[in-house]
């Protein structure tokens, strides 16, 4: 059966497909797996010289990560080496941590060191790559983890730690919930390497840069440093002289005398429900939302249409007076933040919304702006 042993470049011609035992095997002509002929019902070598296995033969191609059927070229593909004659689902590709490319096709990770990432040695140039036979990872030998061993009577090839029975059996220790023990016992390369993040943890990162910097929701002003200001006596406000005319939907509009002084309406109003110039917690804002910018952080934009003069949204976060707003900004500086989200209301008082505020605080400033900020 020697003339039927074709697949020894990559390793299916050493072990049986069904019982991955080693002897005499019948080669698979286009999968290229070698099987014992017991194994197969077989008493003698075909006559055929492209003999093909039942799985071949029902157009069945077994994929050599997970070792589940699949279809050739619907849902899987062959290593593009021409000596290798692996197939693996175009799902099982994808989840390899440096999947190498070819013009053409794809190239397997038999075919470069997992331990260093090169498909030649730094050391000595003709150093070998030496492949795992049961699984897609190969290694240089002194790159070879803990556990790995060689395959004296296959050149070439090697078992894992993960496949290497022996060493498990040798090393079969109790479980243990210790962290550095579990960690030493790890197969670890026996060369550094650069710490990488599980594909799992990057996709998490990547989400967190397009999302805003985290904030505490407030509705009104918190005022740190300093008492709230009283409210100003009914006598002592101001009185506009608008008037709801009847059938119409509200008043104190544009024309309202407070608004033009930027001031809302006391309680008093003439007005009544259909005073327009309330406080700003009774105003309906606008829907907007936070958005990521080139060059200026993050920004807001509108999530609907907004006329000329429409009420936005109200400027909220902590009051604090100068001297708090002074080591607030140093203490910042010191950790290196770039993005600031402080108002000057007066010489006194400061809206810092950097802990606790709302979307007003995602606001940039412009050269070409299209909003105003009042102070009433």
């Amino acid at each position: 059966m020697g003339e039927k042993r074709f697949g020894e470049e990559d390793g299916f011609g050493y072990v049986c497909a069904i019982c991955e035992d080693f002897g005499e095997l019948l080669c698979c002509e286009q999968c290229r797996e070698g099987f014992h002929l017991a194994c197969i019902g077989l008493e003698s070598c075909p006559e055929s010289d492209s003999w093909l296995c039942d799985d071949c033969r029902q157009s069945k191609v077994r994929c050599f990560d997970c070792k589940e059927f699949g279809c050739y070229k619907s849902d899987s593909q062959r290593c593009s080496v021409r000596t290798c004659g692996k197939i693996y689902h175009y799902e099982c590709t994808n989840k390899w941590e440096k999947p190498p490319g070819k013009k053409g096709g794809i190239v397997c990770p038999h075919h470069h060191c997992d331990g260093c990432w090169n498909s030649k040695s730094n050391r000595v140039r003709k150093e070998k790559i030496h492949k795992c036979l049961k699984c897609p990872v190969a290694y240089h030998e002194f790159c070879m983890p803990t556990g790995a061993g060689l395959l004296e009577d296959i050149p070439g090839f090697m078992l894992c730690p993960k496949h290497n029975e022996e060493w498990k059996c040798q090393n079969d220790e109790e479980p243990t919930e210790d962290v550095k023990t579990a960690f030493d016992r790890l197969p670890l390369p026996s060369v550094p390497q650069d710490f990488k993040l599980p594909h799992t943890l990057q996709a998490y990162a990547k989400r967190l840069v397009n999302k805003p910097p985290a904030f505490t929701h407030i509705r009104r002003n918190h005022y740190v440093v300093g008492s709230k200001p009283r409210r100003r006596p009914e006598d002592d406000s101001m009185q506009c002289r608008c008037e709801g005319l009847s059938g119409s939907a509200g008043a104190c509009d544009k024309d309202c005398l407070c608004g033009i002084l930027l001031t809302t309406c006391s309680a008093s109003c003439k007005c009544g429900d259909k005073c327009f110039n309330v406080p700003f917690q009774r105003r309906p804002g606008r829907k907007m939302k936070p958005a990521k910018t080139e060059s200026c952080g993050w920004g807001l934009q509108a999530d609907e249409d907004i006329q000329a003069g429409d009420f936005l949204v109200e400027y909220v976060g902590e009051v604090i007076d100068d001297e708090t707003c002074e080591k607030r900004l140093w203490a910042m500086k010191e950790q290196g933040e770039t993005n600031f989200y402080m108002c000057e209301i007066s010489r006194e008082m400061v809206i810092d919304a950097t802990f606790k505020g709302n979307l007003s605080r995602f606001i940039n400033h412009s050269c070409e702006p299209n909003c105003v900020l009042q102070k009433w």
